[in-house]
């Protein structure tokens, strides 16, 4: 299965979202329309009025369509490691570090797996750096998801 894979970073807090979508079939891949597939969870994610920093790969005139009128553009090549106002830190991660995880696999997952992964991923780049950080969250977080506020 081909995929397509939405990153957006927030630099303020570094908060990383990924989602995965499926690509528009053959007959129908006009340019626009497969960026409205992709960009469709700007609207949830992100406030219009947001600076949003971006190579080339994406369509700036989609998202002026879509009333982000903040859109700023330079190459991959341009971006430094060290701004962290580009976009540079997750698309390298998007093309070096993802890709890597899925080895061979990725042909046999279906997109709702492919996001699970992509979900658990995010979770654990925030809370999981090693084994026993990661298990100490997921305890803390089941236990914040199941506790009882009674009187007694």
């Amino acid at each position: 299965m081909k995929v397509e894979v939405l990153g957006i970073l927030d630099p303020s807090t570094l908060d990383i979202r990924l989602r995965a979508c499926e690509p528009v079939q053959e007959g129908e891949r006009s340019f626009r329309r497969r960026f409205n597939n992709i960009l469709h969870p700007l609207k949830d994610w992100v406030h219009t009025d947001s600076k949003i920093m971006t190579d080339f790969t994406v369509d700036k005139s989609t998202l002026n369509e879509m009333g982000y009128n903040h859109v700023f553009q330079s190459s991959f090549s341009e971006q430094s490691p060290r701004n962290l106002m580009s976009n540079f830190h997750i698309m390298e991660y998007l093309r070096k570090i993802v890709p890597r995880m899925f080895q061979n696999t990725l042909s046999l997952l279906s997109r709702q797996m492919i996001q699970q992964f992509l979900d658990e991923l995010i979770w654990r780049e925030i809370y999981g750096a090693t084994a026993e950080r990661a298990f100490d969250n997921l305890i803390r977080h089941i236990s914040e998801q199941t506790r009882i506020d009674s009187s007694e």
